[in-house]
């Protein structure tokens, strides 16, 4: 990056990333791209990546960025409806009408690898990450703008926020050291028969700014098995003196939890339990609100992910903003071994509900429970600073 020429940024859009999380998909490819879009339509709701774009560009602080990208929903369009015209348009798909593909995410890289920009920002998940690494290699920094339902991979900004504050770092030319972090994806077929398969796929090179980048998703850590049976024990005591509904998040130490009480268990949704019964598998985002109408009392249970401490919004969009501010704070279940907390190494547990208002609400201590009637206080943020 030379400093005698306005900074040039690449900006590569998968506009339907995250567009099955509310609805229970797990994904955007293929199929499952067409039933989330009949649900937000049914839902009369608006597409995640748009949103977590629009709350980036509003938090750049120069005005003298030229941007590269693509024609209309490959990124134009929303640098345009955020009032930013100092842009070039390097590729136009071939037809405007059909849906953008991962061919029009690679053709836009090819693209911007001929322009000579200082950086990539793409917004999507690991699929995206896949698609650039398969075109830009370790040739030119990239950022990614975390937009899907899963991301595992190591290069991604923990918000919108923060990865607006990855951008004005190297614009006021704050010394920003580049370091090569892990792409890694999973088989969402899989992922939606209850398998869970994450791969190492590549590297790119990613701004190194540990405050602002998740890290790479540790899934599977082995836990003390004693440690699992203690937390499963106190929550299924708990369950059993109330008529509560359980509404059992993702992740492993749930998973134990649904195993114990010998129950099918959604590995990466939500499913209502109450009183040792089942009640519902791989719940929508409508499911739950639902259920939180309604006149039973509802505990979410839900665990962060390993290593990289996100409590909400990585995996379980089905706990959508609408759904979030029914939820009052004695409602959260938030269960995790010490270990897991100790491997944060003081860093809080992290929140991007894709509402940085509900976020800033979120903030605070809360009660995590770590063992049978063992809980510690720990603090929730919207970032690692």
């Amino acid at each position: 990056m030379t400093s005698n020429r306005n900074l040039s940024i690449g900006l590569v859009v998968n506009t339907y990333a995250g567009i099955g999380g509310e609805a229970a998909l797990k994904g955007s490819d293929g199929a499952a791209r067409d039933r989330a879009l009949e649900y937000l339509d049914a839902s009369e709701k608006t597409l995640r990546t748009p949103q977590r774009l629009a709350q980036m560009l509003a938090l750049v602080e120069s005005n003298d960025i030229h941007w590269l990208t693509g024609e209309a929903s490959l990124g134009a369009e929303y640098l345009a409806a955020s009032d930013i015209d100092n842009i070039s348009i390097v590729y136009s798909p071939k037809s405007a009408d059909s849906p953008t593909t991962a061919i029009d995410t690679r053709s836009v890289c090819l693209a911007l690898l001929n322009k000579d920009c200082d950086l990539i920002v793409f917004c999507g998940g690991d699929g995206t990450a896949r698609d650039v690494f398969d075109v830009i290699g370790h040739r030119v920094p990239c950022l990614g703008l975390p937009s899907g339902v899963k991301m595992q991979s190591g290069v991604f900004a923990i918000s919108p926020a923060a990865t607006a504050s990855v951008i004005n770092h190297i614009v006021d030319h704050d010394l920003t050291q580049i370091a090569e972090q892990d792409v890694r994806d999973i088989d969402e077929q899989a992922l939606r028969q209850g398998k869970v398969r994450s791969q190492y796929y590549g590297s790119l090179m990613v701004p190194d700014e540990p405050r602002y980048l998740q890290n790479l998703k540790i899934g599977g850590i082995e836990h003390e098995p004693l440690v699992l049976d203690d937390l499963a024990d106190y929550l299924t005591e708990m369950m059993f003196d109330s008529e509560a509904i359980f509404l059992v998040g993702p992740g492993s130490t749930t998973a134990h939890w649904m195993e114990r009480l010998g129950l099918p268990n959604t590995l990466v949704g939500f499913d209502a339990i109450q009183d040792g019964q089942h009640l519902q598998s791989d719940l929508t985002g409508r499911d739950i609100d639902v259920l939180l109408g309604g006149d039973i009392e509802v505990f979410i249970v839900i665990t962060p992910t390993g290593n990289q401490g996100i409590l909400l919004g990585r995996g379980n969009q089905q706990l959508t903003p609408l759904v979030i501010q029914q939820v009052k704070k004695r409602q959260w279940l938030i269960i995790s071994a010490k270990s897991k907390l100790k491997a944060l190494e003081g860093r809080p547990l992290i929140v991007d509900t894709n509402d940085s208002s509900l976020d800033k609400q979120l903030c605070g201590l809360y009660p995590v429970v770590t063992g049978y009637n063992d809980r510690v206080l720990y603090p929730i943020s919207t970032s690692y600073e």
